[in-house]
């Protein structure tokens, strides 16, 4: 199959639209909020992690990465003002390790061991308030017994 060239210069501007349109964040039109604080687990900054929000009731959840105690959602894929459940998790992996892809197919794997109490996940009752118009700023001080 041959394309004639008025085709191809169609199909290269759509393909550009499309691209640009898609890597210019989240436009769903949304009053998303830019979301950030602090995690520190028995007074010292968590290393490093990952924070969830789920909202109550159904609706868009959202999360990041914690690094050296701190982390931040932008507004472009921030979340709706409203009431969420939090789960914070971290693990004693290091970092770069890989599962192997088949038994014996790489050197020794240690299995993480979850740092982070499960009354902070899978069991978590930490809650947060994401509020319209900004200033969500959040601190998290978990306790390890």
């Amino acid at each position: 199959m041959t394309l004639r060239p008025k085709t191809c210069a169609r199909l290269l501007m759509a393909s550009l639209l499309s691209l640009s349109i898609g890597c210019s964040g989240s436009d769903d039109g949304l009053p998303r909020e830019a979301v950030s604080g602090t995690v520190t687990l028995d007074g010292k900054p968590l290393a490093s992690g990952t924070i969830s929000f789920s909202p109550k009731g159904g609706g868009t959840a959202g999360g990041g990465d914690i690094k050296e105690g701190s982390f931040s959602i932008a507004r472009e894929v921030g979340l709706l003002p409203g009431n969420y459940g939090v789960a914070i998790y971290a693990s004693d992996r290091p970092a770069g390790q890989e599962r192997p892809k088949q038994a014996g197919g790489l050197k020794e794997f240690k299995v993480a061991k979850e740092l982070i109490p499960t009354k902070y996940n899978s069991e978590s009752k930490l809650t947060a308030e994401i509020k319209k118009g900004g200033g969500n700023s959040l601190q998290f001080a978990l306790e390890s017994k």
